[in-house]
């Protein structure tokens, strides 16, 4: 995962140079980094998978308990992922 390295006024896309910004990364905007990872900065959670949850609806970041859908390619195969839904 890339850290979002901020454009012109901290936005993601292009600088005045019209040079690409983050281009194709997961952002996480270097500047709130303290405020993302404190999240899992506890001892209940330091072992604990982080989930990255991609949304263009969403203006802030979620807590949410939920894996994504794609997770079974990291953590196992299609069948144990769909079959522990039982």
């Amino acid at each position: 995962m890339n850290i979002h390295k901020a454009g012109s006024y901290n936005f993601t896309g292009m600088t005045d140079n019209n040079s690409p910004v983050s281009a194709g990364c997961l952002l996480i905007d270097r500047n709130n980094w303290d405020s993302f990872i404190g999240n899992f900065d506890n001892a209940s959670q330091k072992t604990n998978v982080v989930s990255v949850t991609v949304s263009r609806t969403l203006s802030s970041p979620s807590n949410a308990m939920i894996r994504p859908a794609f997770n079974f390619i990291l953590n196992g195969s299609r069948f144990n992922f769909f079959n522990n839904r039982r």
